[in-house]
């Protein structure tokens, strides 16, 4: 089931990060963190693609892909991460 009214496998990019576990808790190593932001930064500098077409793929699907929610301070808005 999609929540997204347009974007598709067919017609996106999907970039996975590599997550850490510290005991039970899931994070995302500031590097990590990063150096997404700066190949993100580079997708959309090539292929024109506008901040507004940037989305998380709970956005799409809001299916978590960690044990916590994607909604934590972490994911933290597209705007302020890219």
């Amino acid at each position: 089931m999609y929540f997204h009214p347009y974007c598709r496998n067919a017609n996106s990019l999907g970039i996975e990060l590599c997550s850490r576990k510290q005991g039970e808790k899931y994070y995302f190593a500031p590097e990590t963190v990063k150096n997404a932001r700066n190949f993100v930064r580079s997708l959309m500098k090539k292929y024109d693609i506008p901040l507004a077409n940037v989305v998380r793929h709970y956005d799409v699907t809001h299916k978590t892909a960690l044990r916590r929610s994607s909604r934590t301070r972490q994911h933290g808005s597209r705007s302020r991460q890219v």
